[in-house]
């Protein structure tokens, strides 16, 4: 009997997300206020996006109308900085070209910086090409493992290379970083949190997750994480081991190792006696759970406004 409802919900699950994956919500603004070393930087204001896996017109990972009611939005807020946090793409890089054509439209005064993630380099070639198409209409500057020093803002941003490409380097990064400076971290997996501990980082900004995708209503935690847990405890209980195999969404168990960090905001202890600064932002695209399916539910994409706050001018 238990074996009949396992199989009947690794079926029910997948058609009742075929249903949702039929909507595609807007990105809804979510606005964080962060603490700044440096008088100078009080008032910054900065534009987080990630994840925007634009596929068009091979999947349906993300739309036209999403794609620019986001940077609609973004340009309403007049960002001094606008941050990418990786996975412009999902397999298929050569739509990069016409994404970059829409990122163009995004205006901000000190400039537009990014990172790429795991899907931007899965095929040969296709971190150069993307790096390529992005930086060729002059207005987004990639940094792999590389930094951007603003020293009238007393502000460094560090980009780095995506911990699953095995291109993270961030010894090479944080190379000549001032650290008197206001550090910000631009890299794609949040498990490098665990990595970035041995330095003073002000605020890391990352993707990756998407929370998941489909959130548990009052719970606030990604159904992937629940999935998760059901596998296993069949798995560690020997009548029943079986059946975890039924279990919906066990490839993207993986997707990261601290799924705690799957949204939102963080501070980790770091090796200096002081603490860094973790935000993960949802994403804007999708990522096939089961089949062909690219379901978001009680978990909008997400535009991330963070607002420098400096205590001597508030």
């Amino acid at each position: 009997m238990v074996q009949h409802k396992v199989i009947l919900l690794s079926i029910a699950v997948p058609l009742v997300l075929s249903l949702l994956s039929l909507t595609r919500p807007m990105p809804s603004i979510e606005r964080v206020e962060i603490e700044c070393k440096h008088k100078e930087q009080h008032g910054l204001k900065i534009v987080q996006i990630s994840d925007i896996h634009f596929d068009l017109p091979y999947s349906n990972t993300m739309t036209m109308q999403l794609l620019n009611n986001a940077i609609d939005l973004i340009n309403g807020e007049k960002p001094d900085f606008v941050f990418i946090t990786g996975d412009f793409i999902t397999h298929d890089y050569t739509p990069a070209l016409q994404l970059s054509n829409e990122l163009h439209r995004i205006t901000a005064s000190r400039g537009t910086y990014a990172v790429l993630g795991n899907h931007d380099c899965f095929k040969s070639g296709a971190k150069e090409y993307v790096k390529l198409m992005l930086e060729s209409r002059g207005n987004m500057t990639l940094l792999q493992n590389a930094s951007a020093k603003f020293s009238d803002l007393k502000l460094t941003v560090v980009g780095f290379g995506d911990l699953w490409s095995k291109d993270f380097q961030p010894q090479k990064a944080m190379m000549g970083v001032n650290s008197n400076d206001t550090t910000i971290a631009l890299v794609h997996n949040p498990d490098t949190a665990e990595y970035l501990k041995r330095y003073s980082i002000s605020l890391q900004l990352s993707g990756h997750t998407h929370h998941g995708q489909i959130v548990v209503p009052f719970f606030e935690q990604p159904l992937i994480v629940w999935l998760k847990y059901v596998h296993d405890t069949l798995t560690n209980i020997p009548l029943l081991s079986n059946l975890a195999k039924f279990v919906p969404g066990r490839n993207h168990f993986g997707v990261v190792k601290n799924w705690q960090w799957s949204q939102g905001l963080f501070h980790l202890d770091n090796d200096n006696g002081g603490q860094n600064a973790l935000y993960v932002n949802r994403g804007l695209g999708s990522h096939k759970l089961f089949a062909n399916i690219y379901p978001r539910l009680f978990c909008d994409p997400e535009i991330t406004v963070f607002t420098l706050k400096h205590a001597s001018s508030i």
